[in-house]
């Protein structure tokens, strides 16, 4: 084993016979090895205390419980609202399927009273009349783009 696998073994935290070996003839890489196990055991989080292993046990009973709890308020609520679009889109089709014919009945006041009658230039009279109250010039530019 070389010097460099001995360090990757070490980082790694791989103990083995060869590693050992090698550490025994090495003083380099025994200095490195402590130095490493030295911080490794430094940065190493606390042991797990009894209480906190019963919460964490815990934890995914209470998770879920707490999620379908969340989803079951969503459910109540989408139930509530597509029930109310539902019932908004009924009136809709209902209104537009009863009014026209509730207004298209006709009464006995209705037939009884004539007719208005329009004629062609009546219309035309009161388009003309509409037009002189417009009194605007149009000039179109010449060949050289200027405005007379």
């Amino acid at each position: 084993m070389t010097c460099d696998d001995a360090e990757l073994f070490v980082t790694c935290a791989e103990e083995g016979p060869e590693l050992a070996e090698h550490l025994a003839t090495c003083a380099h890489c025994a200095a490195f090895a402590e130095q490493a196990r030295a911080l490794l055991e430094g940065a190493a989080l606390p042991p797990v205390s009894a209480s906190e292993r019963a919460a964490l046990s815990g934890l995914a009973s209470a998770t879920q419980h707490r999620w379908q709890a969340q989803q079951r308020r969503r459910t109540g609520v989408r139930r509530v609202l597509s029930l109310a679009m539902a019932a908004c889109f009924g009136a809709a089709v209902a209104s537009a399927a009863l009014l026209p014919r509730a207004a298209v009945r006709p009464s006995a006041t209705a037939a009884t009273e004539p007719l208005p009658e329009w004629s062609l230039a009546d219309l035309s009279q009161s388009v003309s009349s509409a037009d002189d109250e417009l009194e605007f010039e149009v000039s179109w530019p010449t060949a050289e783009g200027d405005v007379p």
